[in-house]
């Protein structure tokens, strides 16, 4: 190997030890950085007139290689970073569901505590009847964005709400428990408009 053949296989060594460490420490891959951290042996910086140096000749690259070769490692980091990213989404949107899920729990739950309140006042007497009011209003709310979220699937709260309806039916309390509905069902929608976008992102 002549001498000039040699300080090419220096410069090659040195901007591939380069890109090595660049992507074992994580800093972004580009041809500027691999230049600023590309050193000869002795400590000297290789350069970029260097490394965009070109034949006399045939006007092309001398060290059109290793161009390539520092984009195919920076298109590799992209993608090492990319699927780092597409887990943390999907861990983000297993979490979003973990937390709906949960919500419709909490919701049975509140509907059954509403329903037994109501019994129990029921069995007292009249003064509770504001109290009852409310309960019975909350029982409709809550059940409506249930069974919603259900598509109907428990035939007895179903009943629930139609008697509540009925019983209601053209009155400003229907009218109040209906917007109030509408207000919660918004924000629920929200929640599963971000899920869908999330699933979207990850196709």
């Amino acid at each position: 190997m002549n001498k000039r053949e040699y300080n090419k296989e220096v410069i090659r060594n040195a901007v591939r030890r380069a890109i090595k460490n660049l992507m074992k420490s994580g800093v972004k891959i580009t041809q500027s950085e691999v230049i600023r951290n590309s050193f000869h042996e002795n400590g000297k910086l290789i350069g970029k007139t260097t490394l965009y140096s070109k034949n006399i000749k045939t006007g092309k690259f001398i060290y059109q290689d290793l161009l390539s070769e520092i984009e195919i490692a920076r298109e590799k980091q992209n993608k090492k970073l990319g699927n780092k990213s597409k887990k943390a989404t999907v861990v983000a949107l297993k979490e979003k569901i973990q937390n709906l899920n949960i919500e419709k729990n909490k919701l049975i739950d509140q509907v059954v505590t509403q329903q037994e309140k109501m019994r129990i006042l029921k069995l007292g007497d009249s003064s509770g009847t504001n109290q009852i009011r409310y309960l019975e209003d909350e029982v409709f709310i809550l059940g409506s964005l249930l069974n919603e979220s259900i598509n109907g699937a428990i035939p007895d709260l179903k009943k629930v709400l139609l008697k509540y309806m009925e019983l209601h039916a053209n009155s400003d309390r229907l009218n109040f428990s209906r917007n109030e509905i509408e207000i919660k069902q918004n924000l629920i929608n929200e929640s599963k408009d971000i899920v869908g976008f999330l699933k979207k992102r990850l196709i």
